[in-house]
């Protein structure tokens, strides 16, 4: 998965447009950009829930769109995730993920990536629609079936999220402690990352 410094929205209008300007690119296998890049993508926000934003870029199918943005959802409130207050969770129509990611330098074989700079997180549809190529491509990657992506990577950016740290190592040992039900710990002394503890999901 990837995380990236810096995202800005700007406007108030339907649809969004949010500007991504990345000054800083980690992933499993990272690298920098030669220079920061700025990308605008369009959203639609579908719904929220408290604090929580839920959109989907302007290409994705409507209908596909409220179905995938309600699983994530029920996906995050196994977790507490409106703990983390303001958030915005936006899949990316899977289109777009591959220029999108490109126009950003970041490992567009990644599925998720998150600014928890401004409160963002970007899906790849391919998460949630199947894809014989594009899952494929996930099994080589995270040696996992394509079923048991979704849950992985959102944990993962949790862990991104909760820890407010773009080190991969650290966020997934945070993932890891709520995937098992146990308190998320951000760090390797045993202190307690966050108060909240994931309740028992339903996958």
């Amino acid at each position: 998965m990837n995380c990236i410094s810096a995202l800005r929205i700007f406007g108030n209008q339907r649809p969004l447009m949010i500007r991504v300007w990345a000054a800083l690119v980690c992933s499993v296998a990272f690298f920098l950009p030669a220079a920061a890049q700025s990308v605008n993508v369009s959203v639609l926000e579908q719904f929220r829930t408290h604090d929580q934003h839920f959109s989907c870029t302007v290409e994705y199918v409507a209908a596909r769109c409220v179905r995938d943005l309600q699983r994530l959802h029920h996906l995050l409130e196994q977790y507490n995730a409106d703990g983390l207050g303001a958030w915005q969770w936006i899949i990316v129509a899977r289109s777009e993920w591959k220029p999108f990611c490109v126009r950003l330098g970041v490992d567009f074989a990644s599925p998720a990536m998150t600014s928890f700079v401004d409160h963002l997180t970007f899906f790849d549809e391919a998460l949630f629609d199947f894809d014989l190529a594009r899952a494929s491509e996930f099994v080589r990657k995270f040696r996992v079936p394509w079923k048991e992506l979704l849950p992985l990577a959102l944990t993962h950016e949790l862990g991104h999220a909760v820890c407010r740290d773009a080190a991969e190592e650290r966020a997934e040992f945070f993932a890891a402690e709520i995937r098992q039900h146990r308190p998320g710990r951000c760090d390797y002394s045993g202190a307690p990352g966050w108060t909240f503890r994931a309740s028992s999901p339903d996958w």
